[in-house]
């Protein structure tokens, strides 16, 4: 997944010119496993991973925004 994001980024960057801060949300039920970072002798790139289990669906709910309460189906019952 890390190259994926990778390749993300340089799409995004390169055809938008804007500040780019990703994101992955994880909604496995399993033991996350996946890198968020590429450290190579010329390349160091990372990214931010949310298991969406961690956090409490109520505060999601509570929000009044229409996408958190959608949100709120992914998270911790």
């Amino acid at each position: 997944m890390h190259f994926r994001m990778l390749d993300y980024y340089e799409t995004l960057s390169r055809k938008e010119n804007l500040p780019i801060k990703q994101l992955l949300v994880y909604v496995g039920k399993g033991k996350m496993t996946m890198l968020d970072f590429i450290n190579h002798p010329n390349l160091k790139f990372n990214y931010t991973i949310l298991n969406i289990s961690t956090i409490d669906y109520h505060s999601l709910v509570e929000s009044n925004i229409p996408e958190a309460i959608i949100l709120a189906i992914l998270g911790d019952f």
